[in-house]
C-alpha cells in the first residue's frame, strides 16, 4: 500500500512479508512482519512490526491504509493467521508510528477472510472496515468493524452457504444501484461457477448471481470497469473453460447476465493476475488489460478486438496482474507488469492520467488499498489536492494558491505548461 501516512509530505510504502521457509533449515526466522519505508529508502520510525505470535502469515492479503480516528493521518490494518497456518481469522492495525491499535479474532479460527475493504457500506456518512470471508466449507460472511476493530451491531451475517465451492480471488465494494450504500461482490468456484452481490443486509441483489462458463470453471480474478461507454461498468472475469484442459477464458458480462459480443475472448493461457480496466489507446473508450502465465500482457477493446501493439512480451512467466498510474509525472498513464523472476516492466500509454480513464487501476482500486470500486480519488491526485476523496473548498484554496504563485505542476492538468482557466474547469467538473 502507497500513501503520505503521516501528512509529512513524503509518500510511504507498506507492505507484509513472509518467509517461505520458517525454520526449516534450521534457523530462527521471523516469518512475516508489517513493515514500511520512505520513497528515499529510510525504514520508518516503529517498523517492521512483528506478529504477537510467531511463526504467523500475513502475505496474502496488502495493507489497507485508512484514516480510522479521522485524525488526518493513516492507519494501516491487515488480516492475518495466528501461527503457521492458512486461515487469516485475525485483524490488526498499527498507526503511522508503528503502534499497534489493536488485534481482534473472529470468533471461529477456522474462519478465513478473503478481503479487507474501507468505505461507507451502510450509507450512514462514515466508512468501516468491512471483510468477506469463508467459514469452513459451509459459508460467506459479511463483518463489518468500527474504527476500534468491533464488530458493529448485526454483524458478522451469513451471506450465502457454500456447496462444494469455494470463494475464488478478492471479493470487493461497489455500489451497483447507486443509492448511497455499497454491494458486496462475491465470486464462487465450484460445480458451476457465478459471481454474486448482496446488499449490506444481506438480501440478494437483483439480476445475481450470474453465472461465469460452464461446469467446473475456475475463476481466477474480477474487477469492474465501463469499457462500452454507456455509463454501466460490465463485469470483467478471468477463468478456465472445462472440460478442455488448456483452454482459459476472459469474459466482459453486463451486469444483467449478457456477455458483450465476441466475449468471452478464449485465451491459451492463464489469465492468473487482476486485470485492469483504462483506456489504453487514447479513444475515449476504456479496455481491458491483463497478463497471462507466459508472460504476455494482452489488451482488448470492448468489441473483442486486440488493441493494436498488443500483446506485449516479458522475459519470463507472470502471475502479476496489470496496474496503471502516472509513474514519470508526464500526465499520460503507464501499464505496469512483473514477472515471476522480480523484472518489472512500464510501457507509455498515449492516455491522460484522469480518474474517468480507468476505472480499475490497479488490484484493489487504489494504492490505498481500500477495495472499493469508484474509489479512485485517492492522495494528491488530479483535483483531490487534500486527500480526502472529494473535490470541494479545501482543493479549490490549493488550486488558487498554485495558480497565483504560478507554481506546481500537480495542478497543470492538460500539461500545456500553465495553470489557468482550462485546468479551473477541470476542478469545476468534478466538484463534489
Amino acid at each position: 500500500a502507497v500513501a503520505d501516512i503521516d501528512n509529512d509530505g513524503r509518500t510511504e510504502i507498506l507492505w507484509t512479508l513472509r518467509d517461505y521457509w520458517p525454520d526449516y533449515f534450521g534457523s530462527p526466522s521471523t516469518v512475516w512482519c508489517f513493515n514500511g519505508r520512505n520513497l528515499d529508502g529510510p525504514r520508518l520510525t516503529g517498523f517492521p512490526q512483528q506478529a504477537i505470535e510467531t511463526p504467523s502469515n500475513a502475505h496474502e492479503l496488502p495493507f489497507i491504509l485508512a484514516d480510522l480516528d479521522g485524525d488526518g493521518t493513516l492507519e494501516a490494518v491487515a488480516a492475518h493467521t495466528k501461527g503457521n497456518t492458512s486461515n487469516y481469522y485475525r485483524l490488526s492495525a498499527f498507526d503511522h508510528t508503528g503502534r499497534r491499535l489493536f488485534t481482534r479474532d473472529l470468533p471461529d479460527s477456522t474462519e478465513n477472510m478473503y478481503a479487507l475493504s474501507f468505505g461507507d457500506i451502510d450509507g450512514d456518512g462514515r466508512k468501516e472496515l468491512v471483510a468477506i470471508s469463508q467459514l469452513g466449507y459451509t459459508s460467506v460472511r459479511l463483518h463489518v468493524f468500527d474504527a476500534q476493530g468491533i464488530e458493529k451491531t448485526g454483524y458478522p451475517m451469513t451471506l450465502r452457504g457454500l456447496y462444494n465451492e469455494a470463494i475464488s480471488a478478492p471479493p470487493f465494494l461497489a455500489d451497483l444501484d447507486r443509492d448511497g450504500d455499497l454491494e458486496v461482490l462475491v465470486g464462487t468456484t465450484g460445480t458451476q461457477s457465478y459471481i454474486h452481490a448482496y446488499h449490506h443486509n444481506g438480501a440478494a441483489f437483483t439480476g445475481f448471481p450470474i453465472r461465469i462458463g460452464n461446469r467446473d470453471t475456475q475463476i481466477f480474478a474480477y474487477c469492474l470497469g465501463d469499457i462500452t461507454g454507456d455509463g454501466e461498468p460490465e463485469l470483467i472475469v478471468g477463468a478456465n473453460y472445462r472440460p478442455i484442459v488448456g483452454l482459459y477464458r476472459m469474459h466482459a458480462v453486463r451486469l444483467n447476465g449478457l456477455s458483450l459480443p465476441g466475449w468471452p475472448i478464449d485465451l491459451s493461457q492463464w489469465p492468473k493476475g487482476p486485470a485492469a480496466v483504462v483506456d489504453v489507446d487514447n479513444d475515449g473508450l476504456q479496455d481491458v488489460c491483463f497478463t497471462t502465465f507466459d508472460g504476455s500482457v494482452h489488451a482488448y477493446a470492448a468489441d473483442a478486438r486486440p488493441i493494436p501493439g498488443f500483446p506485449k512480451k516479458m522475459s519470463f512467466l507472470s502471475t502479476s496482474g496489470v496496474s496503471v498510474a502516472d509513474v514519470d509525472g508526464d500526465g499520460r498513464f503507464e501499464l505496469i507488469a512483473a514477472t515471476m523472476t522480480g523484472t518489472v516492466y512500464v510501457w507509455d500509454l498515449p492516455t491522460p492520467a484522469y480518474y474517468e480513464n480507468s476505472d480499475w487501476p490497479m488490484r484493489h482500486v487504489n494504492p490505498r488499498n481500500t477495495n472499493v470500486f469508484g474509489d479512485r480519488r485517492l492522495g494528491r491526485n488530479d483535483c483531490d489536492f487534500s486527500g480526502d476523496n472529494r473535490v470541494n473548498w479545501t482543493d479549490l484554496a490549493l488550486f488558487l494558491q498554485f495558480w497565483l504563485e504560478e507554481s506546481g505542476s500537480e495542478a497543470d492538468f492538460n500539461r500545456d505548461g500553465r495553470v489557468d482557466f482550462a485546468d479551473a474547469a477541470r476542478c469545476l467538473k468534478y466538484w463534489n
